[in-house]
């Protein structure tokens, strides 16, 4: 049996047969003119080609929840879009382009549509479903991460987060890369998924596809060709489950511990809810601000604040400002030029940019915890010195916020932990950062993946300083990075002295059954023990031969350990083997069936001729409940006459993929055609996803409705103005 070692980064075992995510696309190369006969029968190609690549999106999406299957849904009516169609028909039967050159020059001509806007970050889901259609026409795999009727194991060289947030869990068994490292965004969300991962596995991509393979998310190990020793024993703790959560954990001789959850919306928040955390104990904000040119109004905040607090009524929610900068580039605090943005202008240091941003987004936040019971607390990320703590917690004050605290990241702020603690109320260990800070291994580069890891002997130096200066001042110091979701790592941690720990809801129950196996003695005798290795797999060694006592009377411990599978088809995590349950106990109940694909676009019909600019017709401010303003007649340069109607976008992201494909999917459905514009385009065909997106429109943007006057105007404008009014991204 041939063995791969790599850094562990996401608990559990699997086995399964591996399959490789495919290599990317390239742009097809040009080729001569079409001959006219052949340009008709190309078109069809092409316009077929997009259909089977809706439907197949739309297949998964069916199988999909939450988050995936919208975004399945969006880049299925990406594919077979209007806007989308219309250019590879004109590609084809006016330029004589083949189909594959078609479809790229028509999705790149959209993508340069996106570019300078909100939708700037869109141009990759274009260019994503351009892959597509175009392998879809070259008989190639598909681009992206395989699709496959059983449970396999997925290698690839890494993994983009787009790609991991998309997974379907009940087929991915577990993930490895081949680059990466433990605190890279891929390895975050594998363990949000719950699903086994390991990275920087040198040598994996030389396996054969269709091996099957045993892998171990806390070991790092990945072993070809298990035998029936590692299959017994995955078998073992398949049954054995994971421990679930309920709230209130204690030690095993009483020690009460704060078991928190990171969140990034209001999904997060009641996921981890439901799943019995005790609170949030970091709330990434960065979701209201991707995606923008500018930054969101303090409405707009407040809005997405809002049901996230009211989630945890009575509870505890630290909240993090914009932690914009490095990997999160934002245009409106952020610069491109920096030669090495991670030491750069990020975190609270874009506040000396534009310190608007903070003080509107403090007081968003402050607004939003007036209007709930919440017990709102706030910090700023990328603190290095006590003047930055002081400065930050004025804001926060003067918002009305009286708990304010800081993000330690940095080693400065570990050792100047006690000079900042005299001016905030706490303060949370962010060890993805604090790892790269102290060990200059940037998270994201697999060739010095080795070095970024939070068991580094000198990591857990500078959390315990940290520790024992809020101990002395009597301030609670919690831990919010990803180290909180290692069983083993979490009593080390309470070991050193910290408070709460804080992380994806799915890794609650089994660090808090370790936990609760090992006394508060214990976890310190495993934290002097790892503070005194000389590197962190002797730190892991040292730990766990203090807390693995604790747990040996009650059963398999969720620390270490390797497990194969009977049928080479499962993955021991959640307690269930995925493969051989029913299929309704393998993933939460589903929503409704997906939505149809946006209908059919005719082939015969070419663009309608661009009109001759007209005067915009006046149109009343839309309430503010939001309803359509009263419709109006209109004539547009001697055309027939118009009825408009405005409405403010009710829809906290804008016109973006999600409520976009919800309201062309609408229109087309309608029998009455409306155009829409905004302040910054259009009019364009209110049954194209990719033409309302590039409109730009962001929430409580006023957009303007128009539809010949006639049968079902009226119906067919009020239909589409209420939609536009509602917030779609959370109905």
């Amino acid at each position: 049996m041939s063995t791969f070692q790599g850094l562990g980064v996401s608990p559990g075992t699997g086995i399964a047969p591996i399959l490789r995510m495919s290599d990317p696309v390239r742009e097809p190369e040009s080729a001569p003119a079409l001959s006219g006969e052949l340009r008709v029968r190309e078109w069809q190609r092409a316009e077929e080609a997009c259909h089977r690549v809706g439907r197949n999106l739309l297949d998964r999406a069916a199988r999909a929840t939450g988050e995936a299957r919208a975004v399945l849904e969006a880049t299925a009516g990406m594919a077979v879009d209007s806007t989308l169609l219309a250019r590879i028909r004109a590609a084809v039967l006016e330029n004589g382009q083949p189909g594959p050159q078609a479809v790229w020059s028509a999705a790149d001509g959209i993508a340069t549509m996106f570019l300078g806007s909100d939708m700037g970050a869109r141009v990759r889901d274009v260019q994503d479903v351009r892959d597509r259609i175009v392998s879809e026409l070259l008989g190639l795999p598909m681009p992206g991460v395989p699709v496959h009727d059983t449970p396999f194991v997925l290698v690839a060289r890494d993994l983009a987060p787009a790609d991991t947030a998309t997974l379907d869990t009940s087929r991915v068994v577990g993930l490895v890369t081949q680059e990466g490292g433990p605190t890279s965004h891929s390895a975050i969300l594998a363990r949000a998924l719950g699903v086994p991962a390991i990275v920087a596995c040198d040598g994996v991509s030389n396996i054969l596809e269709g091996t099957v393979v045993f892998l171990d998310g806390t070991t790092g190990e990945v072993i070809c060709n298990p035998g029936s020793e590692l299959q017994d024993r995955h078998a073992s703790a398949a049954a054995a489950g994971t421990p679930s959560f309920s709230g209130g954990c204690t030690t095993a001789d009483g020690h009460r511990v704060e078991i928190l959850a990171n969140v990034g919306g209001v999904d997060g928040a009641v996921e981890a809810r439901d799943a019995g955390a005790d609170g949030i104990g970091l709330f990434r904000t960065e979701f209201c601000f991707l995606d923008r040119e500018e930054a969101p109004s303090v409405a707009e905040q407040i809005a997405a604040y809002l049901p996230v607090f009211r989630a945890f009524e009575g509870r505890k929610v630290v909240i993090r400002t914009l932690d914009a900068g490095a990997d999160k580039p934002l245009p409106f605090v952020s610069s491109s030029t920096e030669p090495n943005p991670a030491l750069g202008v990020r975190g609270y240091r874009t506040s000396w940019r534009d310190p608007g941003v903070l003080e509107d987004q403090l007081e968003a936040i402050a607004e939003a915890a007036s209007k709930t019971s919440a017990d709102v607390w706030v910090m700023a990320p990328m603190i290095a010195t006590a003047a930055e703590a002081s400065a930050f917690a004025r804001l926060a004050n003067r918002a009305g916020i009286a708990k304010a605290g800081v993000m330690i990241e940095v080693p400065a702020a570990a050792l100047a932990a006690r000079a900042i603690l005299e001016h905030v109320s706490f303060a949370s260990v962010g060890t993805n950062d604090l790892v790269q800070y102290t060990m200059a291994a940037d998270r994201q580069l697999s060739s010095v993946s080795t070095l970024n890891d939070p068991w580094q002997p000198a990591v857990l130096r500078l959390v315990e300083i940290a520790s024992s200066h809020a101990r002395d001042g009597r301030k609670p110091l919690g831990v919010c990075g990803e180290a909180a979701a290692d069983p083993l790592l979490a009593c080390v941690l309470l070991g050193l002295g910290v408070t709460s720990l804080s992380m994806t809801w799915r890794a609650m129950g089994a660090v808090s059954g370790q936990i609760s196996r090992a006394t508060l003695a214990q976890c310190r005798a495993a934290a002097g023990a790892a503070l005194a290795a000389a590197s962190p797999e002797q730190a892991r060694v040292a730990a766990r031969s203090e807390i693995q006592p604790a747990a040996s009377a009650s059963g398999p411990s969720p620390v270490g350990g390797g497990v194969g599978d009977r049928d080479a088809v499962h993955s021991a995590r959640g307690g269930k083997e995925s493969g051989v349950l029913p299929q309704a106990e393998k993933a939460a109940p589903k929503k409704a069936a997906a939505k149809p694909a946006v209908k059919k676009a005719v082939a015969e019909k070419k663009p309608a001729a661009p009109k001759k600019a007209a005067a915009k017709p006046a149109v009343k401010k839309a309430v503010a409940e939001k309803k359509p303003a009263a419709p109006k007649k209109a004539a547009v340069n001697g055309d027939d006459a118009l009825q408009t109607r405005s409405v403010l976008v009710g829809s906290s992201n804008g016109l973006h993929a999600r409520s976009a494909s919800i309201i062309s999917q609408t229109a087309a459905g309608l029998k009455v055609r409306v155009r829409i514009a905004s302040a910054r385009g259009g009019p364009v065909d209110a049954s194209s996803m990719l033409a309302l997106m590039s409109l730009g429109a962001s929430y409580q943007d006023e957009v303007f409705l128009t539809a010949p006057e006639g049968p079902g105007c009226g119906e067919a404008l009020e239909t589409l103005a209420e939609l536009i009014g509602r917030d779609l991204d959370h109905d």
